[in-house]
């Protein structure tokens, strides 16, 4: 690689600018204090990959030798011994560039040069100014290219435009047609049975012949003949593919053969996988479908995991994956302002059921529909639509993120233009690429949206809403209690990531939420303000930077458990709970419940608990206590609710015992009583309980309410203490307190540890939670010892 001005690197496959001049010490880190801003203007140069390959003799004789970019990003020349061979404008589509006029037997030299991004977009934006969110958070011009927006900055990363080659580079040499793709096509019968048609597409658009295999999850294999691009299997006794939480996933091989013309294998899941949106007495409803079973979406937004594409790796894809599955995820939505994932992550969403909402990659701007951005998306969307179709987890395909709303509900100008060239892209272009390319795959127009036409696009009565009114627009938690969403797809409520992660973007001095490096890092508009806001109205003021941290996770996990839980309760009207963010892209306080270096924030220990397949929550409102069990399996669920009112001292005021039995699929209030006769002082100094046993007597989960809000609540001092112990080779944390506890906070400092449970409340003497490694390094226990810490509410302040 060359880049001036600092000269010229030997990297290997995938690379950028930034990684490359990070690796060689050439630049500072980029997300460390300040550097972001000296470092993002390096993306006003242009940049330089190159290389040398061998060509034998019998390759050049063949009639197609090309060479086949998986990713460039983005605007960038491709030389083959100094002659141009093409040109690539589209970071998310694959180029193929036929060579052979411009090459040689022997020795070759590859060349690509990539442009500016910056000067790119800020060239284009001067010559057609079109609206986008550069006003605030991003650099000018981003809707332009065809290059993930989030590169340019957003409200939750830095603007660090990088360049490079993210994926493959291959060389193809062949005669006559070449096997590109097939696509399988499932109809489940009647009678159980599911019948398989594959059709292979070749380069020259005429079928050929081969053979086809598929492989069941234990090894059996059936082959049929490839006759004329097609072939066709029943398989009568199908395992299906469920969603985590409902079923198994097994999963099935298919191999086409097609003889010289090459060889391609795919894994696909047997399953029916749609969105219901039919009418029902509250308007639309808009639920995921899979064999026939309504499912009610838990999970989050998925963002880039790093603004550093080529630091993204299986390995660290799979550890977020493994995070999800924890804490009872069946749903990730991939987010439209950043870029299509890897296969990676979407075989680790198959292998665990996870169903995929995939946006196309358009995000809160506008966009001309030239000619030219037409060839360009139409060569994005068949690419990736081709990739991703026979992933079972692969639920929807949307066309974009808050356009049709922006549209609809914000400032932007109202060019009549640009209008039909909304509705021309999302829905006639795409949905009509989508019907040819994967016509079993549901398309949805934007999120959010009632189903397109700029019909109330974030109506709370059909399609999926995106709800900010608590975070953006000041509103306490309950306000979510007002709305019966039928799919709220984005809704967040921000926090600082552990000081541990703190600590490595700034100095001590800077571990101050208002100090110039974390408001750096702060790119929501006033949102560490907003934070201290919310702080206000429900705990004490922290003593500490690091009681501030603390506290602020407890808001997070507050305001999400509120609003899921109510989503929950109404199951059936309401088919979704799907909160930004999971991931981060880089350090600094965001909406992610698991931050950049994989540790979790106190949300995403709640989501294990909310998400968890039988869940009991607890409604305090209008004098009563309402208890309700939101049963999300595909069996009734038989067992035992304990609640009552305990003081912090946990002497119980009143105990209640009530069997329930709870349909599948289905959610049901189960105690209901009442509290308005509790004293002023009782109301300050005692807390509601409850507890949910399985029909075994086996604790499934426990939860607390309070009648005031924290700051006022008169806790005791609990007296937390946490023993490490060492059982069958095991470490476990045993944490025991004199009296109640909010919010249990347990910390291993920089240790690559998690636990299975943390940010709990306790309201018995003690309990037990293992430690768990998230690397392959040991910690013993007497490192366990040193560095863990508990606190809770009572010490905030």
């Amino acid at each position: 690689m060359t880049f001036e001005p600092y000269g010229t690197f030997t990297t290997a496959l995938p690379a950028s600018v930034y990684t490359v001049l990070l690796r060689e010490g050439k630049i500072p880190d980029p997300f460390y204090g300040l550097n972001e801003f000296s470092v993002r203007e390096l993306s006003r140069n242009d940049s330089v990959f190159f290389t040398s390959f061998h060509l034998t003799g019998d390759e050049l004789k063949r009639e197609h030798l090309i060479l086949r970019f998986d990713c460039i990003d983005t605007i960038a020349t491709v030389f083959v011994n100094g002659v141009p061979v093409g040109r690539a404008d589209n970071m998310f589509a694959a180029w193929d560039f036929e060579i052979g006029f411009a090459a040689r037997e022997g020795t070759n030299t590859l060349r690509v040069e990539i442009d500016s991004p910056i000067r790119c977009a800020e060239e284009a934006q001067d010559a057609d100014h079109l609206w986008g969110q550069e006003e605030w958070m991003t650099m000018r011009g981003y809707q332009h290219l065809r290059k993930a927006h989030c590169m340019f900055g957003w409200d939750w990363g830095p603007q660090l435009p990088d360049m490079g080659i993210y994926r493959g580079v291959r060389l193809l040499a062949y005669d006559g047609a070449r096997l590109e793709d097939f696509l399988v096509l499932q109809h489940h019968r009647k009678d159980g049975s599911v019948e398989l048609t594959v059709t292979a597409e070749f380069s020259d658009g005429v079928p050929h012949n081969g053979v086809v295999s598929v492989k069941d999850p234990d090894g059996g294999q059936m082959d049929a003949p490839l006759a004329d691009g097609k072939a066709s299997f029943m398989v009568e006794s199908p395992r299906l593919w469920w969603p985590h939480g409902y079923g198994e996933q097994p999963l099935y091989t298919v191999t086409v053969c097609a003889g010289e013309q090459g060889e391609q294998t795919k894994r696909i899941g047997l399953r029916t996988l749609t969105v219901s949106t039919a009418q029902d007495r509250w308007g639309s409803e808009f639920a995921f479908v899979v064999n026939g079973v309504k499912i009610f979406a838990m999970g989050a937004d998925y963002i880039p995991e790093d603004n550093l594409i080529p630091r993204v790796t299986p390995e660290r894809t799979a550890a977020l994956i493994r995070s999800c599955v924890e804490a009872n995820y069946n749903c990730l939505r991939v987010w439209g302002g950043g870029y299509y994932p890897d296969d990676a992550l979407f075989d680790l969403c198959d292998e665990n059921g996870l169903i995929v909402w995939q946006d196309f990659m358009f995000a809160c701007a506008v966009y001309r529909l030239t000619d030219a951005f037409r060839e360009s998306v139409t060569r994005e969307f068949v690419h990736n639509i081709k990739r991703l179709r026979s992933h079972p987890s692969l639920g929807l395909l949307c066309g974009n993120n808050e356009m049709e709303m922006a549209w609809v509900d914000w400032g932007l100008p109202k060019n009549e233009t640009l209008r039909m060239d909304y509705l021309e892209l999302y829905e006639r272009l795409l949905p009509r690429i989508v019907r040819q390319y994967a016509p079993q795959t549901f398309y949805w127009p934007a999120s959010p949206s009632t189903n397109g036409g700029f019909d109330n696009p974030n109506s709370p009565d059909g399609g999926d809403v995106h709800y900010w009114d608590v975070w953006h627009g000041s509103k306490p938690f309950e306000d979510y209690r007002n709305y019966y969403f039928r799919f709220c797809s984005e809704f967040g409520f921000e926090a600082f990531p552990d000081c541990e992660t703190l600590r490595g973007i700034g100095e001590e001095k800077d571990m101050n939420p208002f100090s110039r490096v974390m408001e750096s890092h702060q790119k929501c508009a006033g949102g560490n303000q907003k934070i201290l806001n919310y702080l206000a109205g429900e705990y004490r003021y922290p003593s500490s930077f690091e009681n501030f941290v603390y506290a602020s996770q407890l808001l997070q996990m507050d305001a999400i458990k509120y609003g899921v839980e109510h989503f929950r309760r109404f199951r059936g009207r309401c088919m979704g709970a799907v909160y930004w963010q999971l991931n981060d892209i880089w350090s600094g306080p965001s909406w992610a419940s698991v931050d950049y270096y994989g540790r979790w924030k106190a949300l995403h220990y709640a989501a294990k608990r909310f998400f968890a397949p039988v869940l009991l929550s607890i409604h305090l409102g209008d004098g009563k206590a309402v208890l309700n069990i939101s049963n999300e399996t595909r069996n009734v669920f038989r067992g035992t609710v304990r609640a009552g009112i305990r003081t912090a001292a946990n002497q119980e005021v009143l105990s209640l015992e009530q069997s329930c039995t709870v349909d599948a699929l289905s959610s049901l209030d189960v105690l209901v009583q009442p509290v308005d006769t509790l004293t002023e002082e009782q109301r300050y100094s005692c807390y509601f309980c409850c507890e949910l046993l399985d029909e075994n007597g086996s604790l499934l989960s426990r939860d607390t309410a309070l009648f005031v809000k924290p700051k006022h609540f008169e806790f005791l001092d609990p007296c937390l203490t946490a023993d490490v112990l060492l059982h069958d080779g095991k470490i476990s944390v045993r944490v025991s307190a004199s009296a109640y506890a909010r919010g249990v906070r347990l910390s291993a400092g920089d240790l690559p540890v998690r636990f299975t449970d943390n940010y709990f409340d306790l309201t018995g003497s003690r309990v037990t939670v293992d430690v768990v490694a998230v690397s392959k390094e040991p910690v013993s226990l007497q490192e366990l010892e040193k560095k863990l810490s508990v606190c809770s509410v009572y010490g905030i302040g």
